[in-house]
C-alpha cells in the first residue's frame, strides 16, 4: 500500500479532532498533518475527513473505512512487538481516582501474591481513553460504554449520597467539578440543596476532607464517605443515586491471558469492598 505512513495522521486527526492536537500527538506541525492527509485523499481520490460545524475534523465513511483498516494493522503490530519485547506481561487499567485509592490499592496484596508475572499499572485520571489506539487495557467507569467494538461487564452498583458532620442538614455543600454537573448525582444535589456548591473538586478525597474541615455537607460514594470521622448521610430520608460501575475492555483483548487475570483481580477487589459496604457487587 503506497503512503501507508500517512495513515498514522488520519488515526491521529481522527484522535484527536484537531489539527493543532493531532500534530502536537505526532510532534509536527499542522502543515504536515494536513498535507499528508491531503495526499492519502487524493492518491485514493476519496474524501477522508470533513469539519463540523463546532470546528472539529471528523472522518467520512471512507475515512473510516480507511481508519479501521489501520487500526487493526496497529493493534497487530503492538501485539507482535509486545510478545516479542515483553518478558512481564503491563497491564494498564484506567480509572478514577477514588477507585484506585479506596478499591484497587487496599487490595494489591492478592495481585502480589498469586499474579507476581503480571505488572499493573494503574492510570487514575477522569479522561476518555480510546481502547482501540491502546491508550489502555482495561477501563473502569461509571457508565456503560454504548459503542465501540467493546466488551463490558458491570462490576457493582455504587451508591452516591449527600453527607454532613453528624449528618446535619445544611445548605452550604462540596460538589463535584463544573464539568460533571451533568452527572444524576450533581441534579440530585442541586435538587436536594437548591443552590451552587460553595466548593468543588474533581477529587472525592478532597470533597470529603473539605466538608470535614469546613462543616459543609457534600456527595459522594456512600462506601468511602459514610462515618468517616463523623460524616453521615445528611438523613435517612435523602435521595440517593445508583451508579453502575463497568469494566471495558477492546474485544481484540479477549483471548489476553494476562488481560483476563488482571480483569479477574478487579472484579475481587470490587467484590471484597462491597461486601463490606451496603453497596451490591456484580457478578462479571
Amino acid at each position: 500500500m503506497q503512503y501507508w505512513d500517512d495513515l498514522r495522521y488520519l488515526l491521529a486527526l481522527d484522535q484527536h479532532r484537531s489539527l493543532n492536537n493531532a500534530a502536537r500527538f505526532l510532534k509536527t506541525n499542522p502543515t504536515t498533518v494536513s498535507r499528508r492527509i491531503k495526499r492519502l485523499s487524493d492518491y485514493y481520490q476519496k474524501t477522508l475527513v470533513f469539519r463540523q460545524p463546532n470546528g472539529e475534523w471528523a472522518l467520512t465513511e471512507d475515512g473510516e473505512n480507511f481508519a479501521l483498516i489501520a487500526k487493526r494493522c496497529s493493534l497487530a503490530i503492538e501485539t507482535i512487538e509486545d510478545q516479542i519485547q515483553a518478558t512481564t506481561p503491563n497491564i494498564m487499567i484506567s480509572t478514577t481516582d477514588f477507585v484506585a485509592d479506596y478499591i484497587l490499592a487496599p487490595h494489591v496484596k492478592t495481585i502480589l501474591s498469586e499474579q507476581n508475572d503480571l505488572v499493573i499499572d494503574i492510570d487514575s485520571n477522569h479522561k476518555n481513553v480510546r481502547l482501540a489506539y491502546g491508550e489502555a487495557d482495561l477501563v473502569i467507569r461509571l457508565r456503560r460504554p454504548t459503542s465501540g467494538s467493546l466488551i463490558a461487564s458491570k462490576l457493582a452498583d455504587m451508591e452516591m449520597n449527600q453527607f454532613s458532620p453528624n449528618g446535619q442538614m445544611m445548605k452550604r455543600w462540596v460538589g463535584l467539578s463544573s464539568t460533571f454537573d451533568h452527572q444524576p448525582e450533581m441534579q440530585m444535589c442541586f435538587d436536594f440543596f437548591g443552590c451552587q456548591p460553595v466548593f468543588r473538586s474533581s477529587n472525592f478525597a478532597t470533597i470529603r476532607q473539605l466538608a470535614v474541615e469546613h462543616d459543609l455537607a457534600c456527595i459522594g460514594p456512600k462506601f468511602m464517605m459514610n462515618e468517616w470521622r463523623g460524616l453521615k448521610l445528611v438523613n435517612h430520608f435523602s435521595p440517593a443515586i445508583n451508579r453502575e460501575v463497568w469494566s471495558v475492555f477492546h474485544e481484540t483483548r479477549k483471548n489476553d491471558e494476562a488481560l483476563m487475570r488482571a480483569r479477574r483481580w478487579v472484579k475481587d477487589c470490587f467484590k471484597e469492598q462491597f461486601e463490606l459496604s451496603n453497596s451490591s457487587p456484580c457478578d462479571v
